[in-house]
């Protein structure tokens, strides 16, 4: 069996829909299937079961998929274990891991350390904190809600909140800022499930009392269609989402405090060349600037 096919039988048993698995593997949805089908051709019956409605695991998808999961966390652990036995480094990384600052980070880190070499692989939090807590990743860029403690050792890189980004169309657009009370019915564009700023949104309607109307729960590229199409509005990284104001749409504070502070975690021994990976990111964003 293909390791890479296992990793990818995983991950569509978590999701069970080809086109997100397709987007988290950076493969098409084409290669997805084929890898599948492979796998299913050499076991001799169906992983899934499909309809034109849904996808279920088989009775053998269901008892392959514990040790398909076992064989694909000791694979992360060796992999974990030759980077650091090797001049290389192994980076858990968020959804959207440029709101996080880490990828212009280690761009500059390459520059300075040509000789080691750097792997991200992108998960959502939750699976990074398992990994972290279970020690199969020693670095990993992390968000924390404002107010929450945060655990030592952490590098803060720096601080953002939810914005929304409005049509100019939309009654709401010509507010200076916009209540979380004012979204009440109103369709709704989030962040992915997983996602920190997913979690702050629900905490804050949920406190607030307010039910979420939401029409599209993913990317910010995916959800960008629906605001050109006048669909809903957008509540997303103030940071991502000016980076798509264009001439009919505008970005607006929302009135409640939805921040969070983000940066790298990492555990209090690491390898040789994640030490220099820390030592920079710190000297990046704990030097005083001038």
């Amino acid at each position: 069996m293909d390791l890479a096919y296992i990793r990818e039988f995983v991950a569509l048993a978590s999701s069970l829909s080809f086109s997100e698995t397709a987007e988290q593997m950076h493969i098409s949805q084409s290669a997805l299937s084929r890898h599948i089908q492979a796998l299913e051709k050499e076991l001799g019956e169906p992983l899934f079961i499909r309809s034109t409605r849904k996808m279920a695991l088989s009775d053998l998808g269901t008892r392959l998929l514990p040790f398909a999961e076992d064989i694909t966390k000791s694979a992360e652990q060796a992999e974990q274990l030759l980077s650091q036995d090797r001049n290389s480094i192994l980076i858990g990384t968020a959804h959207n891991p440029h709101l996080y600052l880490i990828t212009d980070s280690i761009i500059r880190f390459c520059s300075e350390y040509p000789d080691i070499h750097i792997r991200m692989i992108e998960k959502d939090l939750d699976e990074l904190q398992k990994d972290f807590l279970e020690h199969r990743l020693s670095l990993v860029t992390m968000g924390f809600r404002s107010g929450e403690k945060i655990p030592a050792p952490f590098i803060q890189a720096g601080i953002s909140r939810i914005a929304a980004l409005v049509p100019r169309q939309h009654f709401l657009a010509d507010r200076k800022v916009i209540s979380i009370h004012s979204l009440s019915g109103i369709p709704l564009i989030i962040p992915p499930e997983n996602s920190l700023l997913t979690e702050k949104l629900l905490d804050c309607f949920e406190r607030e009392g307010i039910s979420m109307r939401i029409i599209y729960q993913g990317s910010t590229q995916g959800g960008i269609r629906f605001l050109k199409f006048h669909m809903g509005i957008m509540l997303a990284d103030e940071k991502e989402a000016g980076q798509y104001l264009a001439d009919d749409l505008v970005l607006l504070p929302i009135a409640e405090d939805i921040s969070y502070v983000f940066g790298l975690e990492y555990q209090s021994r690491v390898s040789v060349p994640e030490q220099k990976f820390v030592s920079f990111i710190r000297h990046l964003f704990e030097t005083p600037r001038t």
